[in-house]
């Protein structure tokens, strides 16, 4: 028992670290496209992350580019490398913390893509949590103060495309080793990427450049602690945790620009929060 819990308590650490890292990634990226453009720090981004498997290539070869299901894997890639893009869109435009809480909600659509995806009928306890969380988000948005930023909108999205995402990911891991959908996912977006860097390219200047490795640096640390925490726990166990992430947008935001959430808007984070949590905990295990 004691073995046990010490794993997840491991695995609980990982999660923290990692979504420690993605957030650091997401504000890095206001600074650095102040002056290049959002493909250029997704380019570098995933040249480094596909740098980290050059010593992985080296040991097992070849093998590492078979796949059963090469459609699933690029369908997966440019929907994660979409998601990426439209948050860090959104950051630009609205605060850390919204950003990072609205790209959070993604548990709150799971059951949706689920449904429509897999033909899994969503569970009636689910209803409580989705209810709360959507709540929550309208707490957030204020629909009727103001017309709603076009940064939320692409914060909402990402949402929605990073739980497609998530269940994308499940059905691979039926067949496929994650090193194989890493590689593919990095030289995937690289490639895409390049041709929008080329139009847009504009020269970095060395502050930019060291903002960009970090960058990279984060992502690829962070997509290495992400796997490794659910070598140790499981997903019911770890999903609670991404949370984490709007913890660390407050501090960050507050450290930086001195900017806190109002009262509703704190209670909105707090709908959000329980509403993923429940819906995680009262999902039923994707097949």
């Amino acid at each position: 028992m004691y073995q046990k819990s010490h794993q997840h308590a491991v695995g609980i650490g990982y999660m923290l670290i990692a979504w420690l890292l993605f957030t650091l990634m997401t504000i890095g990226t206001r600074f650095a496209t102040k002056t290049v453009s959002i493909p250029t720090v997704l380019l570098f981004q995933n040249l480094i992350g596909l740098m980290t498997f050059l010593p992985w290539i080296k040991k097992h070869g070849w093998g590492l580019f078979q796949t059963k299901r090469f459609g699933l894997i690029l369908f997966r890639s440019l929907i994660s490398l979409i998601s990426i893009w439209f948050s860090f869109t959104a950051v630009q435009k609205i605060s850390l913390v919204n950003t990072m809480l609205f790209v959070n909600s993604s548990p709150l659509w799971i059951p949706f893509v689920v449904w429509i995806w897999l033909k899994i009928p969503m569970r009636h306890i689910l209803w409580p949590g989705l209810i709360g969380g959507f709540l929550g988000i309208i707490l957030i948005l204020k629909p009727a103060a103001a017309v709603i930023q076009p940064g939320t909108l692409f914060a909402l999205a990402s949402g929605v495309l990073l739980s497609i995402n998530m269940v994308s990911l499940r059905q691979l891991s039926h067949t496929e080793k994650e090193q194989t959908v890493l590689f593919y996912y990095f030289f995937i977006c690289s490639l895409v990427c390049l041709p929008f860097t080329l139009l847009e390219w504009t020269a970095p200047t060395a502050l930019v450049w060291g903002e960009i490795i970090a960058i990279g640096v984060c992502l690829a640390l962070g997509q290495w602690a992400f796997v490794k925490a659910f070598h140790y726990a499981p997903a019911s166990q770890l999903g609670p945790f991404c949370y984490a992430a709007v913890v660390y947008s407050v501090l960050i935001d507050w450290m930086l620009y001195g900017q806190t959430p109002d009262f509703l808007a704190w209670i909105g984070i707090g709908l959000v929060c329980a509403g993923g949590i429940w819906a995680i905990k009262c999902r039923a295990p994707l097949r």
